[in-house]
């Protein structure tokens, strides 16, 4: 957990240097009239500014799962089975379609137990994060 608050602490110092430098280049072409000249100096002293992505804490708890998340747990497998018994290419997309149309589909009794699954998950994210950021 340390290095990686390391990690991107120092990604953002070196955001706030190379900002920093680059608007000392600015000023200094400003002062002696030279503004046409700012890329080139820019690119000579400090070159391309490195883009690097913060690194994510592994342990950090996974969020929570929609109700209709849990709902395509349970309903995706059907859909493939049914696509391999009709001899039809299983594709995502299609099946992602079918099953929010299913979804729109269902009564607020048939998505309850969706939405209870979804306020467990939601206690157990906010569970670990407590544990997590002790």
């Amino acid at each position: 957990m340390t290095s990686i608050c390391f990690y991107n602490h120092s990604l953002e110092m070196n955001k706030h240097w190379f900002e920093s430098h680059k608007t000392l280049i600015m000023n200094l072409c400003i002062e002696f009239d030279a503004l046409d000249r700012l890329g080139e100096l820019t690119d000579k002293y400090l070159g391309v500014p490195i883009k690097l992505k913060k690194v994510k804490d592994p342990n950090k708890p996974k969020r929570t799962r929609s109700a209709f998340f849990f709902f395509c747990e349970v309903e995706r497998p059907i859909e493939m089975d049914k696509c391999r018994d009709e001899n039809r290419k299983i594709n995502v997309g299609n099946i992602s379609k079918i099953l929010g149309k299913k979804w729109g589909a269902l009564t607020d009794e048939e998505r309850a137990k969706f939405v209870e699954l979804n306020k467990h998950d939601k206690q157990r994210y906010q569970e670990e994060m407590d544990e997590w950021k002790i």
